[in-house]
Formats: structure tokens, sequence, C-alpha cells
């Protein structure tokens, strides 16, 4: 079976923002900096030609990486993708209503309640999230389309066979200092006699966002860490130090990556077992109906076909090569495709057969 890989792929179960927002370009002054503006053209193009960008790993570790597109390509593509999902939903009769997506904002709402306000925190408007809402209904029905969908029952049931995927993992909240110099840590200790670990690895962290963070681990950009799972996606260096170290304590000097770390655990909460929400039970339900649903609609397929046959007409020269290399690798890999999953993320097992 091959998957399609390409610049795009819709992702279904989650609410796609990337290229939402922001409005059109504009000389509007954002921004001023000893009395020069810095408008949202410039921006804006800032934005389009980043060449590395601030990446959160999936143990929580932060660093600066290189885009496999540009920006510009990603943004284009991400919104050329979302007028396919709605073209491909309207020619299969399946393009969800404007009631529907107020369904859906209020079951996500019900799922997090702040799920609005931080979107439009960011920056997205009212449209901006009904239309996300559309897509990642339309990507849904697209690929349950013709299939007998499963009940909450189902997911009550799915809940029960499979305790351990409702379970938090135990969590820590920490900070670390990391050095590449051995000599250094002797000055790392010094400091912290009469110091906060915080200020230590302000000062001698390599880490790229300490001066900032003050070595908050997974901080999202803020100077307060955020809890993480201690799971092995921390990594085999850092979870045994996160899982001897207590809650307050703080650790011995190890290996990290050629360097050398210490970390402090400011807290931990221990695993708990999750009894899903009724709107979480649905979205449960909407997993289970997908993979059921698995290949008897091509949705890649679909979507590609839509895409080939679709007039997309792209203006600036510098979009316009990119957009044709894109569009000229999918004509040449068309022939072969199989039928392949559009998950963000691998959907649960099929529950067991009584």
């Amino acid at each position: 079976m091959k998957k399609f890989v390409i610049g795009f792929v819709p992702a279904a179960a989650a609410v796609a923002l990337s290229g939402c927002g922001g409005g059109g370009s504009t000389g509007e002054v954002i921004a001023k900096f000893n009395g020069e503006a810095i408008t949202k053209d410039q921006y804006l193009k800032q934005l389009e030609t980043m060449d590395t960008i601030l990446v959160t790993l999936e143990n929580g570790q932060q660093v600066q990486a290189r885009p496999t597109q540009s920006l510009s390509t990603q943004a284009l593509s991400k919104m050329v993708e979302r007028n396919v999902v709605l073209e491909a939903a309207k020619n299969a009769n399946v393009l969800p209503s404007q009631e529907e997506v107020d369904r859906e904002k209020t079951l996500r709402t019900e799922i997090n309640p702040q799920f609005q306000d931080q979107l439009r925190a960011a920056g997205y408007s009212g449209e901006d999230i009904d239309l996300a809402l559309k897509v990642d209904l339309a990507l849904y029905k697209l690929t349950v389309k013709g299939q007998k969908e499963k009940t909450l029952e189902d997911a009550q049931k799915y809940v029960k066979d499979n305790p351990a995927q409702f379970r938090q993992p135990e969590t820590a909240t920490l900070r670390w200092i990391v050095v590449n110099d051995p000599a250094v840590r002797a000055q790392v200790d010094k400091m912290l006699v009469n110091a906060t670990f915080g200020a230590a690895a302000a000062r001698y962290s390599i880490v790229p966002t300490a001066k900032t963070d003050n070595g908050a681990f997974n901080s999202g950009g803020q100077p307060v860490p955020r809890p993480v799972p201690i799971t092995a996606a921390l990594g085999e260096e850092l979870l045994p130090q996160v899982k001897k170290i207590k809650e307050g304590g703080t650790g011995d000097w190890f290996r990290f990556q050629n360097n050398w770390a210490k970390v402090k655990v400011e807290a931990k909460t221990p695993a708990v077992q999750i009894t899903p929400k009724p709107a979480q039970l649905e979205m449960i339900r909407r997993d289970l109906s997908r993979q059921d649903a698995r290949g008897a609609n091509d949705i890649q397929d679909l979507l590609l076909q839509t895409l080939l046959k679709a007039e997309v007409n792209v203006m600036p020269a510098y979009l316009k090569k990119n957009w044709e290399t894109l569009v000229a690798a999918l004509k040449s890999r068309t022939m072969g495709l199989g039928d392949s999953p559009t998950e963000s993320g691998p959907p649960p097992e099929k529950p067991k057969e009584e």
C-alpha cells in the first residue's frame, strides 16, 4: 500500500487553522521601533521568507529548525487544501451546513471551554474558526460517506475495553540547565547556593530560550514551564532523571546529547484515569467510524483528483514557480496511489467484538 505524501495533506479530527486569519496585504502599522514603523506588509514578508523557525520537539525541547518547504509555499498549500476539501465535499453532496458548523463549535467548546477564546487571542476571527470547522467536518463526512457509522454506545464500550488509552500519565513541571563545558558545572553549582535555578539557567544554559524563560522546560515561549508527561517521549537521557527526582528537588549533572544537564523538578502530578465527557465520546465515535471506513473511501486519491481537475492560478512569480513544481510532482505520482489514512495520527484500535 503506497502512501500519498505531498506538501499538504489534510488532517482529520483537528482544527487545521494554518493559513487562516491575518487578512490581506496592507500598509497598516503593527509596531514601532524608536518611532520607525513596522508595517503589516513587512511583517508578512518576514513570515514568508523565514529560513529557520523555533519548534518544540516531542520531549518538550525547543530547537531552531529549517522548514522542508518555504513558509510561503506551505501557507499557500494549506489555503488551497481547504478549498480542495470543500470542493470535494460539495461534489459529493456532503458539504456541512452552517447549522452543523455551529453545533461543532459548541462541541469543541464543551471539550475545551477556552477553545474560541484561545483562537481569537491568536488573531483568528469568527469566520476563520467557522471555516476551519467546516473543512474538518467536510473531511470527516467524505471519509465515512456510504459507511455505517459507530454509535456513542460503541465509543463507551471502547473506553471500557481500553482503559490504558484513557489514563493520563504522571506529569512533571521542570527547569533545566544545559552546558557544553564541563568546567562550567562548578560555576553553576556555586551560583545555585545563593541564587534561583532560573537565574542560573538564564546566565549559563546554552538552551536558546533560557535567557528569556529562565530554563523553563516546555515553556511555549513563556517564563513558566508547562507540565510534561513522564513517558518515553522525554528521551532515554532525560526520562530516568525526571523519574527519580522528587517534587521540589534538583538532580545531579548528567550527560545529555554530548553536553551536561541539570534538572530541577518544581512539581509532579500523579497519573489519573480519565472519564471522557459526552463531547469527547463523540470524538471517539468519529475516530472509530474513520477506522471502519478506512479502505472503503480513498480520500487521498479523491482530494488529489479534485485538485488536479481544479483551475488554480497563482499570481506572484516566487509562489507560482513553487506551486507548479509541486503540482508537476503530484501528477507524476498519481498512478499507483493506494488508499491511505488521512488522519493526523493513528486512530484507536477497533473495539473487540463480544
